[in-house]
């Protein structure tokens, strides 16, 4: 164990080893604080875990015993909270149940020992009062403080027992001193120390032996100086001192085992070594160093054979060399117990001869000092992580000498300062001037520097770039007038500060503005909060609310939610709960109102907080809920579509009511899953199951058509939607679907596909009798009407031509200007035989072909409408039949006829070619463009003509608009085979 002292923080006692057991006697209350404080106060100054057991309500309470040890140490809130020191009640300590349990609490101490070591800790530093102690307990405790003495010899801990006197007689006060490494009393001011009988033994007879030790220096010191008779003397003298020696060493067995006991407390040994035999005599300390059994006699080489071989011969030589000489040896060296355990050794000692100079024996003292070289170790290790944390902890650290000069500062003081120490110190800078530019202000902080006690302050600090920063900053003296200064840059802080602020102060504000009423509880139960949306929903202040809590709750749920609070209360868990409140105006509304605790880091329940949402639409809206599925069954019933659900994962299947009515069943007669299977027509079964799996492993929605047979052996369509369900993962979990019955509308469809077809075949066959009536009525105007318009014509032009005899000038003038007039009338009618005819069924179609018919009646509309043309016909003819040509030709007529009325259009683009097999017309206009709407219109007769005329010839069209860019319209028709 290390056998460094330690600083008590009491005057009378100074420094103490580590093992130190000792006593406090005391009259009052403040003698004791006066003794324990100081104690405590060093023990956490010197890195010690410290226990203070104070008697509580029998003389001063834990309270007390904070305040007075806070007025010493100022940051004992914190020490408190990081469990630096503990200040625990002495009937919890001692008692157990109300019995003193004093087993335990000597395995009290050794835990909190190690636990304390284990911390990082030096040690431990404790103190217990005993004024609670009662007359009946005094023989045990008694026997418990000799164990306690007895156990803390060898261990990193302090203990101070305090006693009042009051309470103690003279036999308590013996028994107490003899339990006891030493006490002190404080009376009246004065302090008093008394002794063990044992301490005051051993520290007379380690006097003594002190006082011989200088005695023989001063001989040796006198010898070195003497003349050689003086020599010769001196040698009989010594011989004589031998020979006391002995005598005293005879002397000292008697109270060897006090010598022993401060050897062992040192850990010191002491030794002689005979040079002649080899021998050597040590005491036990020495033996129990070099890990042997006590009173055995070695030999030096079995002593070398324990020292560690690489330092063996060094050793070896240091010997030899001071046997030779016969000057004072010291070494250092490590020696390797027998159980392998490596020990650090500090032997020291001289060479006695004898009367003709020889050396005779060496005499010498050897100490184990591994704790120290360990504690240097370690120290040395606690060095270099200092001067790791000093270069790269981000605090800025500078110490200050008594000239106001800056010394020594870290990296980060640099890096953030903008100066480094060379620069300070090359260029003489005042860093207070730097730093404070203000007069006032660093003259402020200046002040604080000279007075400051180790506090932490908030202050601005200009760096080299001219930029200020806000720092906390404190200041430690140390006793050769250096200032510790320690700053951390809060800048960033700060401005997070500012902004917790302005959103403590935002959040405030959201809170009183939200549409949720919101507030609080203690843990009592009494609201300490409400937000502004509750007062203003209830009308009461929480002066008001708190005067009754449950006046606001609707009279029918008051005695639920009370209920419940009770529960949840001794539970602490966070729950839900539905409820009406009143509001201000007298109307109750839904409100879900959720509740939760707020616990510390302990668990320690420490508040409930809870809202309150407004759920009366919900509510509302599951009362519509309820009556539309009442009115989804209806309409299910009603439209002859049944819902189901296939859960993927347990294979159950959910049918509706309407469901069941479809296949002809009663609901819950059967198991839908195994049986329903059974009423789907055997020839669509398979079609369905691949359906439905296919579905499931693509998880894709399917749509399909079957047929079921009811019980009775009707046979039924129905049409199945499903949808799949998949969970977060992708993988299917269910099917969702509806069947319908679809039997009827079948029925009705393939009516109506049967009575369409006769409708088309019906409107063919007028399309193709009004083709055929308008051609001849063309045929009829054209060659007969034609015929005779053409003889009148001839036969008034040989009238004009002949000489006819006139009455006079005047009346030939008259009649050739009544022929030139019919002339012209009959020219007027020839131009509109040929355009009825035209329009009826132009001839061009039949003469020439469709080709040029589309060319010519181009040509006519651009004459007409003023709107250019352009032709792409990669065709020079094409056989279509009658049919065929007459359509495509009347789709061409209607589609330029729109383009003047709709498109607003100043160019036609016409292609006319063949692709595989069919003739493709394209019109492509660059007006506004055809909508979606003028598309699907039905009363757009015109286009309904056009895809009729198509669809009639057995061909595709298609009408594709897109707004500001024009219309395409594009029709396709198969050009038949040749015979």
């Amino acid at each position: 164990m290390a056998t460094a002292f330690r600083k008590t923080g009491i005057s009378v006692v100074g420094d103490a080893p580590w093992g130190a057991h000792f006593c406090h006697f005391y009259e009052t209350k403040q003698d004791l604080l006066d003794t324990v404080v100081p104690y405590f106060k060093a023990g956490l100054e010197n890195k010690e875990f410290c226990l203070w057991v104070i008697s509580d309500s029998h003389l001063i309470t834990v309270e007390e015993a904070k305040e007075a040890l806070a007025q010493s140490v100022p940051d004992l809130v914190r020490l408190l909270s990081d469990q630096h020191i503990e200040i625990l009640d002495g009937q919890d300590w001692y008692f157990e149940k109300n019995v003193l349990n004093l087993e335990r609490v000597k395995n009290e101490w050794d835990e909190k020992l190690k636990r304390a070591l284990a911390r990082g800790y030096d040690g431990m530093r404790a103190s217990g009062d005993t004024f609670w102690l009662a007359e009946k307990d005094w023989k045990d405790f008694f026997a418990y403080e000799k164990q306690i003495n007895d156990w803390i010899t060898d261990q990193p801990m302090t203990l101070l027992c305090t006693y009042p006197l009051a309470k103690s007689g003279a036999t308590e006060i013996l028994d107490v001193v003899q339990a006891h490494q030493f006490v002190i009393a404080r009376r009246q001011g004065e302090w008093e120390v008394i002794e063990a009988p044992e301490l005051i033994q051993a520290k007379a007879e380690i006097k003594k032996l002190n006082e011989e030790l200088e005695n023989r220096v001063d001989e040796r010191t006198k010898e070195l100086a003497a003349t050689n008779e003086e020599l010769r003397n001196e040698i009989a003298e010594r011989k004589r001192a031998e020979i006391l020696l002995h005598a005293k060493e005879l002397a000292l067995e008697e109270s060897q085992w006090l010598l022993e006991e401060a050897q062992r407390i040192a850990h010191v040994g002491h030794y002689v070594h005979d040079l002649e035999t080899g021998v050597i005599i040590a005491s036990d300390e020495n033996y129990r160093i070099l890990g042997l059994q006590p009173q055995d006699s070695i030999r030096l080489s079995r002593t070398f054979e324990l020292i560690h071989p690489d330092d063996r011969v060094r050793v070896h030589q240091e010997r030899n060399e001071a046997v030779r000489t016969g000057q004072h040896f010291e070494v250092e060296f490590r020696m390797v117990r027998p159980d392998g355990e490596v020990r650090y050794i500090h032997s020291q000692g001289d060479v006695i001869r004898d009367d003709q100079g020889r050396p005779q024996r060496t005499f010498g003292i050897a100490q184990d000092i591994t704790e120290r070289k360990l504690a240097e170790g370690e120290l040395k290790k606690e060095k270099e992580v200092l001067e790791k944390i000093f270069a790269n902890i981000p605090v800025l650290i500078g110490f200050v000498g008594e000239d106001g000069r800056v010394k020594m500062v870290n990296p980060e003081w640099e890096r953030t300062i903008g100066w480094t120490l060379k620069e300070l110190q090359e260029q003489n800078v005042d860093i207070f001037t730097e730093a404070y530019p203000d007069p006032s202000y660093r003259q402020e902080i200046l002040d604080f520097v000279a007075a400051a006690t180790g506090e932490w302050v908030d202050l601005k600090i200009r760096v080299r770039d001219g930029r200020v920063i806000d720092a906390a900053c404190a200041v430690v003296h140390l006793s050769d007038g250096t200032k510790i200064a320690i700053a951390q840059d809060i800048t960033e802080r700060k401005q997070a500060e500012d902004a917790l602020r302005r959103s403590e102060d935002q959040l405030r504000l959201v809170i009183d503005a939200i549409p949720t009423m919101a507030w609080s509880l203690g843990p009592d139960g009494v609201v300490d909060f409400l937000n502004q949306r509750w007062v203003d929903y209830t009308g009461l202040s929480l002066e008001q609310f708190n005067e009754d809590p449950t006046g606001p709750i609707h009279p029918e749920d008051n005695p639920r939610i009370a209920d419940r609070w009770r529960a949840q209360r001794v539970i602490g868990e966070a729950y839900d709960e539905e409820m009406r409140l009143r509001r201000a105006d007298g109307e109750y509304r839904w409100f879900l109102v959720r509740t939760a605790p707020l616990r510390d880091a302990q668990g320690k329940l420490v508040k409930w907080y809870g809202v309150s949402i407004d759920i009366e639409d919900r509510k509302r809206s599951e009362e519509k809920l309820k009556k539309s599925e009442i009115q989804f069954a209806e309409a299910q019933r009603l439209a002859h579509v049944g819902s189901w659900e296939w859960d993927l994962r347990t294979n159950a299947v959910t049918w509706s009511g309407e469901l069941f009515r479809i296949f002809g069943l009663e609901p819950g007669k059967i198991k839908v899953r195994g049986d329903g299977m059974a009423f789907i027509h055997p020839d669509d079964r398979d079609l369905v199951m691949s359906t439905v799996n296919a579905a499931v492993k693509n998880r894709e929605p399917y749509s399909i058509y079957y047929r079921v047979l009811r019980p009775e052996g009707e046979e039924r369509m129905v049409h199945s939607r499903g949808h799949i369900v998949s969970d977060e993962n992708g993988n299917p979990i269910r099917v969702f679907g509806a069947t319908q019955d679809v039997t009827e509308r079948q029925q009705a469809e393939e009516k109506l596909k049967e009575t369409s077809e006769q409708l088309r075949a019906l409107t063919a066959s007028v399309q193709s009798a009004r083709e055929e009536e308008a051609t001849r009525i063309a045929r009829e105007i054209h060659d007969e009407l034609g015929s005779v318009l053409t003889s009148l014509k001839l036969d008034l032009a040989s009238i004009r031509g002949e000489t006819v005899a006139c009455a006079s000038d005047t009346d030939l003038s008259r009649l050739r200007e009544k022929l030139g007039t019919m002339m012209q009338l009959v020219d007027q009618t020839f131009d509109t035989v040929r355009r009825i005819s035209s329009e009826l069924r132009p001839s061009i179609l039949d003469d020439l072909g469709l080709v040029a018919a589309i060319r010519w009646q181009g040509e006519q509309f651009e004459a007409q409408a003023g709107i250019t043309c352009r032709y792409d016909i990669r065709l020079k003819d094409v056989e279509l039949d009658r049919q065929q040509s007459t359509a495509i030709f009347r789709v061409f007529q209607e589609a330029m006829t729109n383009v003047v009325r709709h498109a607003k259009a100043t160019r036609v683009d016409i292609t006319l070619e063949k692709k595989d097999n069919d003739l493709v017309l394209t019109i492509r206009d660059d007006g506004r463009g055809i909508t979606a709407d003028e598309k699907s219109d039905r009363l757009s007769l015109g286009l309904l003509g056009m895809r009729e005329r198509v669809n009639l010839i057995g061909g595709a069209l298609d009408i594709a608009g897109v707004e500001g860019k024009g219309t395409v319209i594009t029709v396709r028709v198969a050009i038949p085979s040749k015979p």
